[in-house]
């Protein structure tokens, strides 16, 4: 067990089964690859980085959010996480919190790929582009989401 600080949590004990190590940085986050999820009992969690107390990502389980989420994760990618085993992989998804329901969102197509039984982690940017890397929540008309998986990597 040992204690991190952190600015969101203040301090914290974390075992060390909970560490959770990126094998790449997450993206826009270079140097940041030791995390723990912290649980507070609502379906958002939060990926809390060890190596800098201030850098904290609100994620869903993608799954939660869009019911007919369905990815292929490349065989490279499962192999550089150690994934022998497809029920050993979690997905979460990063989130933008707002004030305003109608601009929470999250990305679909850029999901954080997690091997529970190794701890180790990667941001993975999936191919295909019909996946919304901001999808939201509560969409302002019928084809909003729509709209925004075809814009891309513009969106």
């Amino acid at each position: 067990m040992m204690k991190i600080r952190t600015k969101k949590f203040g301090a914290i004990e974390v075992n060390h089964d909970q560490e959770i190590r990126f094998v790449q940085p997450v993206i826009g986050f270079p140097g940041l690859i030791n995390y723990v999820l912290v649980d507070t009992g609502t379906p958002v969690k939060w990926l809390q980085s060890m190596d800098d107390p201030a850098v904290v990502f609100p994620v869903v389980n993608p799954f939660d959010v869009k019911s007919d989420y369905n990815i292929e994760i490349p065989t490279t990618e499962a192999a550089a996480l150690g994934v022998e085993d497809g029920a050993d992989v979690q997905l979460w998804s990063i989130t933008v919190l707002s004030t305003d329901p109608a601009e929470i969102r999250t990305n679909l197509r850029a999901p954080i790929v997690l091997n529970r039984r190794n701890g180790i982690a990667k941001q993975v940017v999936l191919p295909d582009s019909n996946l919304a890397m901001k999808y939201y929540f509560v969409p302002k008309k019928a084809d909003r989401n729509k709209e925004v998986a075809n814009a891309g990597s513009h969106a």
